[in-house]
């Protein structure tokens, strides 16, 4: 209520160049994206309507537009206000007037006052100017999914995947396609966080907006905004940011990137068979971990242009699996990328890659396994079945939510008699 008040009064009493300046302000904390900014948007709507019905006088679009302006950006959201006039006829004398309407949105979505705003000729545009820059594809997935070989498939399709790449490791001796200082960043977040690299434990946009993490933040936009500023795509791929993929999404929309998510599946099963054989992972741990990895990456893919690869089908057939990517994110294919990825599906991608194919879990962590034997089946068909995001779209969330409100229940029944788990993965 307010809200509604200081817009009333500064459109009365400040003159428009003051209104301007405070129209273009950028919000003072990190921005929100995905559900939680969907969420915020239809909660400030509401309120707002619900306080200008119980005013003392008939609001106005100009003052409601404002108000939400002000409660959002307080929230950490952008968004767009914007002016559109046009002349009618009024009465029966036919004599013209003048009407205008304000309204604001986000992005290409309505926030408040869309719908009067539709055929009428939109005359100015505000909001906070932001630098425009390429494309960023984040490569998603638990470790030993696969994403070292989608990293590298995307590296032929001409995503820029940085000058300083881990070399190859023991289990993944193709190399990691690991950018050195992406990953530092993310282990250091998972330190300071109290998170294992395998933990069923998500971060979460409160968990990264602490002053804990303002050093690494800095370094991060440093990354974001110097590493690849010519370059039209570029990318990364680290199994822990799935973890702290709350922390790199603002800071990425902050500096202007288009984000592209790219999720990588393979069946539970033999993700945890792989784990435990390569660094000594509970499965039942590691099955946990992949269901709250999966999750997080399909709340996420539900706010922003994704695209889901099957590491199975990818080894069976490499070819059409990532013509289908580059088509999905929009990569130009030419006849030198579609030479380069028939010497990766050649050279690089062979059946002795796919270890545990046959292989299937004991006793051990079955009561875990149906459920993510369902997410994956879900996340397989994330594409082929257009369907499967309208009707999943409530699903994922409350299951995601469910999960994050178990975590500490898990944690505190699997300390007692914990074994000590690697603390880094040299995974994919």
């Amino acid at each position: 209520m307010f809200a509604l008040v200081a817009a009333r009064a500064r459109l009365r009493f400040r003159p428009f160049s003051s209104l301007r300046r405070n129209v273009l302000e950028r919000p003072t904390r990190d921005l929100v994206f995905g559900s939680r900014r969907t969420q915020t948007i239809n909660e400030v709507r509401a309120a707002v309507f619900w306080a200008a019905r119980r005013l003392g006088w008939r609001t106005t679009c100009f003052e409601r537009a404002l108000a939400c302006l002000a409660l959002l950006r307080r929230r950490g959201i952008e968004t767009q206000l914007h002016y559109a006039a046009a002349s009618t006829a009024a009465g029966s004398s036919g004599e013209r007037v003048l009407l205008g309407h304000v309204w604001l949105t986000d992005g290409d979505v309505g926030v408040i006052g869309g719908r009067v705003a539709r055929g009428l000729p939109r005359l100015a545009t505000l909001t906070a100017s932001r630098p425009q820059r390429g494309a960023v594809v984040m490569v998603l997935g638990p470790a030993r999914s696969g994403t070292s070989a989608v990293a590298a498939g995307l590296s032929a399709l001409g995503v820029e995947l940085g000058p300083r790449l881990r070399g190859p490791a023991a289990f993944n001796p193709r190399g990691l396609f690991e950018d050195a200082e992406v990953a530092a960043v993310n282990r250091e977040l998972l330190r300071r966080a109290g998170m294992g690299a395998f933990s069923p434990r998500m971060g979460s946009v409160r968990r990264w907006a602490t002053g804990d993490f303002d050093d690494l933040r800095e370094i991060a936009r440093a990354l974001a905004v110097s590493r690849f500023r010519e370059a039209p795509w570029w990318g990364f791929k680290d199994p822990r940011t799935i973890q702290t993929l709350d922390f790199w999404v603002p800071i990425l929309e902050d500096a202007g990137y288009r984000i592209h998510l790219v999720l990588v599946v393979r069946h539970p099963a033999r993700v945890a068979l792989s784990l435990n054989q390569a660094f000594r992972v509970d499965p039942r741990r590691a099955l946990l971990h992949w269901m709250s990895a999966t999750l997080t990456a399909l709340a996420q893919a539900l706010a922003y242009p994704a695209a889901v690869v099957d590491y199975d089908r990818l080894v069976d057939d490499p070819l059409p699996e990532m013509k289908r990517l580059a088509d999905t994110l929009g990569l130009e294919w030419t006849e030198e990328r579609a030479s380069a990825l028939n010497t990766y599906g050649t050279h690089f991608l062979e059946p002795g890659l796919r270890h545990h194919r046959d292989r299937f879990l004991d006793g051990r962590g079955s009561w875990t396994l149906l459920p993510c034997i369902w997410l994956y089946g879900l996340a397989a068909s994330w594409e082929t079945h257009p369907g499967v995001r309208r009707r999943t779209c409530v699903t994922v969330r409350t299951a995601r939510g469910i999960l994050v409100q178990a975590q500490s229940l898990y944690e505190l029944l699997m300390s007692k008699g914990r074994k000590a788990l690697p603390s880094e993965s040299e995974a994919e």
